[in-house]
């Protein structure tokens, strides 16, 4: 099972909520265009700039990422899990 950790700020900070399902529109939980950085255990996470997993897409293998960059920072709209 694939879990993801994603933080409101860089370097894991601020609020974070736990993804343990396969896919999520992140707006149904209040985490839309939030997500700054990450903890991907157990699999890998493929983000989304749109709600309905379209649009730009970006692969965060297992592991630490201490910010999900520039062209993510606060975009990231939905996102599945797998591995």
């Amino acid at each position: 099972m694939t879990i993801a950790i994603l933080y409101e700020h860089a370097n894991f900070e601020g609020d974070f909520f736990v993804l343990r399902s396969d896919e999520m529109s992140l707006a149904d939980e209040g985490w839309d265009n939030k997500v700054s950085s990450m903890i991907v255990i157990g699999g890998d996470l493929n983000a989304y700039k749109n709600a309905d997993y379209t649009g730009e897409t970006k692969y965060f293998s297992e592991g630490k990422h201490y910010w999900v960059g520039s062209l993510w920072d606060n975009e990231i709209s939905s996102v599945d899990l797998w591995g």
